[in-house]
């Protein structure tokens, strides 16, 4: 619920990725569902994306800027106040 507020509050400052580890894709599209947040999802079933940024804890999650580049790498629960923060720097 935060994360679509942030979502709305900046607008086009950033994209929303959701990359699944999950390996039932129904289980992958009830969750889209109920947290339709984001245009694209990744089904990363081999970890390779987990692999290639060195993530070992979820949840793990990414703020991309509004040209797609990544701007932070995170883990553990998303903190609203401080991933607001984090976006109002981009200018």
């Amino acid at each position: 619920e935060n994360l679509k507020k942030i979502k709305k509050e900046v607008g086009d400052k950033i994209e929303v990725v959701t990359i699944s580890v999950e390996n039932d894709l129904e289980k992958v599209k009830a969750y889209r569902q109920e947290y339709t947040i984001n245009r694209f999802w990744l089904i990363d079933n081999k970890a390779l994306v987990s692999l290639a940024y060195r993530i070992d804890v979820l949840p793990a999650w990414f703020l991309l800027d509004k040209d797609n580049v990544i701007q932070s790498v995170n883990t553990g629960f998303f903190n609203y106040t401080e991933t607001y923060d984090i976006i109002q720097s981009y200018d």
